[in-house]
């Protein structure tokens, strides 16, 4: 399986890592998985991965954005008018402009490999996983797995993952209004063993469980003191929480044998903003992500040997 976290424009860094990862393996990285799930900008990328689209293409769209972000939200001063001249939505029309005008429309259902897109229940207290499927769960299944539906176009789906709260309108869709999925699961990898859970279930005998989780995140977090004092540290602290991914990566650890699962998320971009427009800031950003995976090349080096002997999560995907 593959799960790639959300982050918004911090989802370059997961570019670089892939393009690492590339570097040492015969075929594209996503060919080697039976199972792909992301959140938020993880999903954008495999959803482009899965397209055919080349990682110089990709990181070029992610250039764009950045570039109208800038353009419309400006320096401080601006921000704060347009603020209040309605910015809110700005990040919504953006996003679903260019997903329309990307993906046209492409059907989540046309992919040919199982891809499943986190996105969070807006309509619902408190919020649950919902998740956005290229394929049909088995009625066995269905009790076992995480509340979701099959299909739709993929600018809707992952339109649905990106509406990040306050800044985006929940979106409707299947009946529901979503939001993103970095609400629930900004690192996907614990909804992901629940999905595979499901749907190693329907195939007894097919399968005992996951031989391989690659998990590739955003950017880590270099944790430092901290002591909230007033109520807007405490908001503060309170948003950091809820789209922190090293949670989800202790669960799986634990849940998981180390030859089960691999870990890759560079350190020290993690503070980075997932609206981050500022050129200047990225790019540090992207020094900071080469200098660590020149360090940890053994990591990356041993993922590829892994891959390439043919360690595969035992889903079927046919």
């Amino acid at each position: 399986m593959l799960s790639l976290d959300g982050g918004g424009m911090k989802g370059i860094f997961t570019l670089l890592v892939i393009e690492e990862l590339s570097r040492y393996l015969s075929r594209p990285l996503v060919s080697y998985f039976d199972l792909i799930v992301a959140t938020s900008t993880g999903a954008y990328i495999a959803a482009q991965l899965l397209s055919g689209k080349s990682l110089a293409s990709i990181t070029a769209r992610y250039e764009g954005f950045r570039s109208e972000l800038q353009e419309r939200v400006g320096g401080p001063c601006r921000y704060f008018t347009n603020m209040l001249c309605g910015w809110r939505s700005l990040p919504a029309r953006l996003t679903q402009c260019r997903l329309r005008r990307e993906f046209g429309d492409t059907e989540l259902s046309s992919l040919n490999l199982k891809f499943a897109i986190v996105s969070a229940t807006g309509d619902t207290s408190p919020v649950e996983p919902f998740l956005l499927r290229s394929y049909t769960l088995p009625r066995e299944s269905l009790l076992r797995a995480p509340p979701g539906a099959t299909g739709g176009t993929l600018w809707e789906v992952l339109q649905a993952s990106t509406a990040a709260p306050v800044l985006c309108d929940p979106v409707p869709l299947h009946g529901r209004l979503l939001l993103d999925g970095a609400v629930v699961g900004n690192n996907p990898s614990v909804i992901a063993l629940s999905e595979a859970g499901a749907l190693l279930a329907s195939r007894s005998g097919r399968g005992t469980g996951v031989d391989l989780l690659l998990s590739l995140g955003t950017g880590l977090t270099v944790p430092k003191p901290h002591t909230a004092s007033h109520v807007f540290q405490w908001f503060s602290m309170a948003a950091k929480m809820l789209i922190n991914t090293h949670v989800a990566h202790t669960v799986t650890s634990g849940l998981l044998d180390a030859e089960q699962y691999i870990r890759i998320d560079p350190e020290g971009v993690g503070h980075l903003r997932g609206i981050e427009w500022r050129p200047e800031e990225l790019e540090k950003g992207k020094a900071r992500v080469r200098e660590w995976l020149a360090l940890n090349n053994r990591l990356i080096r041993d993922t590829c040997v892994r891959l390439e002997a043919g360690s595969r999560c035992t889903v079927d995907i046919n």
